[in-house]
């Protein structure tokens, strides 16, 4: 089994693709496929139609599409035929995840599965190169009973169906999406002990105000009640001076009458006397 070179291509492709068929698209013993107008991402309801005015769709990292060729290939009984992405778009992220090869005997369009692996989103356009064709010659050529036919679900295949869209439709849990989630949890938990933090820092305010308040209030109070003894202290030291004094004065003024009483006394008995 050899690989079909370049002349030999420009010899059997126009059958195999038609009208379609570009001599320029050959290179490197291969033929480049152009992207097709239908287009279906996971996340949509339904495929979307590029225009020559709108040619263009996004595929975002972790998205799911469904891609189709603008060339309706059929292949001959005696070629088996293999395809792949271009490595330049390869390198971004996009990996085809659906088959790599087209059965002797298949005849429609080509649809690529394909998922952004990347970290960016990837633009794709109706009518630019993204897939690579590469025929292979059989060792003989198969019968009308082996080749590829009217049984096989993708044969003259034309279109993405609504059995395609809903073999990938919905949300899927990707790599990207996961790490998505899991930044927006870490953002959320970050703000929420920013927040915790303050409240406990305004409530520590709180508090430690509160405690100075209460510590300033014992010591006025303390202060006060020291005042307050101290005051009486003083008065009832003062009272007891001046009971004593009182007292002194009340001793003297005694001592003063008796001995007048006395003066008094011993003048009568002289003047009884005489």
């Amino acid at each position: 089994m050899a690989f079909i070179a370049n002349k030999e291509l420009e010899k059997e492709l126009p059958s195999i693709i038609g009208n379609d068929f570009n001599v320029e698209n050959i290179e490197n013993a291969s033929y480049e496929l152009l992207l097709g107008d239908e287009v279906y991402t996971n996340n949509e309801s339904t495929k979307t139609i590029l225009t020559d005015d709108e040619p263009q769709f996004v595929l975002n990292p972790g998205q799911f599409a469904l891609l189709i060729t603008k060339e309706k290939l059929n292949i001959p009984p005696k070629y088996l035929g293999l395809i792949s992405l271009k490595f330049g778009f390869k390198k971004r992220g996009l990996v085809n995840i659906s088959g790599f090869h087209v059965d002797p005997g298949f005849k429609g369009k080509l649809k690529f599965s394909v998922y952004n692996a990347g970290s960016k989103s990837i633009v794709l356009q109706k009518g630019k190169p993204y897939f690579v064709l590469w025929l292979s010659e059989l060792t003989s050529e198969l019968s009308k009973d082996e080749e590829y036919g009217k049984g096989n679900e993708h044969q003259n295949q034309n279109e993405i169906n609504p059995d395609d869209i809903m073999t990938i439709q919905g949300e899927i849990a990707s790599p990207n999406e996961l790490l998505s989630k899991i930044n927006s949890l870490d953002s959320t938990l970050n703000n929420r002990i920013d927040v915790v933090g303050t409240e406990i820092r305004t409530r520590r305010e709180r508090n430690w105000w509160g405690i100075r308040i209460a510590v300033g209030l014992l010591i006025a109070i303390a202060i006060r009640l020291y005042w307050d003894s101290n005051k009486y202290e003083e008065g009832y030291n003062d009272a007891i001076e001046k009971l004593q004094t009182d007292q002194r004065q009340a001793d003297n003024l005694k001592d003063e009458l008796i001995q007048y009483i006395d003066t008094k006394y011993e003048s009568n008995k002289k003047d009884s006397i005489k």
